[in-house]
């Protein structure tokens, strides 16, 4: 019922999928207060929070999607309760990684084939990037091997190599 009167009294200030957004939230809320409650028996009320909370972020970033990346999101969402249930036991539930794995995989094909033009960009940026590190790097000059520290060695005095200089006029 409180829902009910907020929603009631926001929604005319609401535009476009706010209001969806609004009850999808809210019917998650009770959920997560039940899960909240006792954590180790009512972790079944999780999944509708996940379901409904994933559903409203949807609805928030849709409109900045573009192409198919809205299916890349979907993989991915359906991808994370998987990660969860292998992090939950790594050594008896690594199954999970299977379905995990595989739905990763399609989702980064997706989102490279949308983002296909982006790759020569990003190819060409590094490329150049790596020029100009090259190109502005300092050639040290190699260093002298050090002196030894101990030993009939170290009682020498050091070698100075002579080297020509010439003068061009």
């Amino acid at each position: 019922m409180i829902a009910t009167a907020v929603f009631l009294t926001v929604e005319p200030i609401l535009w476009g999928d706010l209001d969806a957004v609004y009850w999808l939230f809210a019917t998650a809320a009770p959920f997560f207060v039940v899960f909240a409650g006792n954590t180790k028996k009512r972790w079944w009320a999780l999944i509708p929070v996940y379901i409904l909370g994933v559903t409203g972020l949807f609805l928030l970033f849709e409109p900045l999607m573009w192409g198919d990346l809205d299916a890349a999101y979907w993989l991915l969402a359906i991808a994370v309760p998987f990660v969860v249930v292998f992090l939950t036991d790594t050594q008896r539930r690594w199954w999970a990684l299977i379905p995990a794995g595989v739905l990763v995989s399609i989702t980064l094909a997706v989102f490279m084939a949308e983002l296909q033009v982006l790759i020569p960009v990003v190819l060409i940026g590094g490329g150049l990037f790596l020029l100009v590190r090259r190109g502005s790097a300092r050639r040290e000059l190699a260093a002298p091997p050090s002196a030894p520290l101990t030993g009939p060695e170290a009682d020498k005095p050091p070698v100075v190599e002579a080297r020509e200089i010439s003068i061009e006029r």
